[in-house]
């Protein structure tokens, strides 16, 4: 039997492929804003201190459904966003103190 060889031709076509999907990965990466990273960073850590403290599942979907009811708002309405995220942050530390059992989180309306 005879060993096939690869052409030069076959290596660089691989090579363009390589590049293509690697265009394409960079494209699906998501940049986020600084304000839309505060506000990951506090959902992450509400779940987390929830999760901690072993609250109920109810009050882990609250949390869930909360920010996911805010993710509706404008990215333009930055003053409503800040003031949301100072509240959220107050009810994170409450959260995290030892002596906190369970938390309603958000229980204050914004108008929104």
């Amino acid at each position: 039997t005879r060993a096939t060889r690869h052409t030069g031709h076959d290596h660089r076509q691989g090579q363009r492929q390589n590049k293509q999907n690697k265009k394409m990965m960079l494209q699906k990466i998501v940049r986020h804003s600084g304000l839309q990273k505060e506000v990951l960073k506090l959902y992450k850590e509400m779940l987390r201190t929830a999760q901690r403290k072993m609250l109920p599942s109810s009050s882990i979907e609250n949390i869930r459904r909360r920010f996911r009811q805010r993710a509706l708002w404008s990215p333009r309405d930055i003053e409503t966003i800040e003031a949301w995220l100072r509240q959220g942050r107050s009810q994170l530390e409450l959260l995290q103190k030892p002596q906190t059992q369970n938390v309603t989180v958000f229980k204050v309306p914004i108008n929104k």
